[in-house]
């Protein structure tokens, strides 16, 4: 069984080179001024709160079926 194509013959896909750029100049600035500041502590404390949210924002999304 053959599957559908992801897009549609008229569309393409294009680089969005603006987009890549911001993407990766926000991860290097992090890197440069967040790296200093890295301790454990904070790093579990953000582990920990990543793993609150999304897993209660999955939770209520699959449960009101919006996921």
């Amino acid at each position: 069984m053959r599957s559908a194509p992801l897009l549609p013959p008229a569309h393409r896909l294009s680089v969005a080179w603006f987009h890549g750029g911001w993407l990766y100049a926000n991860l290097l600035i992090g890197i440069i001024w967040g790296l200093p500041h890295l301790t454990w502590g904070r790093s579990l404390a953000s582990a920990s709160l990543m793993l609150l949210t999304v897993g209660l924002g999955h939770a209520v999304g699959l449960h009101r079926g919006i996921i």
